[in-house]
């Protein structure tokens, strides 16, 4: 019984608590320079210069169309665990997170978007991200 609750769990909500967790100090020194960076234009230059530290594997890109931006998130698909729903809950709620302790709140997030299939509740997305994630996205985004 305790066995089954811990694989539900670990399929439903893990990696939303774990991303949700995240700060900026657990990246260490990586983290230090994304604290003291200006504005969030030159937290994503320290991440795309260093990412290397804490993801090799991913691959970013950033782009903005008026008003808007866009950052997307490509694994290394030759991984099997980059294709899993944890790992994406893990790596896209973890820049939220730690973009919005960056940014003192509030993103001003109006889409996301993951590479997993959509669970069978949204909640917790809705609850975490501000607004309804697309599933089944080429990119986390």
């Amino acid at each position: 019984a305790e066995r089954e609750r811990i694989l539900i769990y670990a399929r439903s909500r893990f990696g939303l608590d774990v991303g949700r967790a995240s700060h900026p100090a657990n990246l260490g020194l990586l983290g230090q320079l994304m604290a003291s960076a200006a504005n969030l234009r030159e937290v994503l230059a320290c991440l795309f210069q260093f990412k290397d530290l804490i993801a090799p594997y991913l691959q970013f890109q950033w782009q903005e169309k008026g008003p808007l931006a866009r950052l997307l998130v490509l694994p290394d698909d030759s991984l099997m665990f980059t294709r899993t729903r944890i790992h994406n809950d893990v790596v896209m709620a973890s820049m939220v997170a730690i973009g919005r302790s960056l940014a003192g709140g509030d993103l001003g997030l109006v889409g996301s978007g993951l590479r997993h299939e959509e669970p069978e509740s949204v909640d917790d997305y809705l609850d975490f991200y501000g607004c309804r994630p697309h599933f089944s996205c080429a990119a986390n985004e």
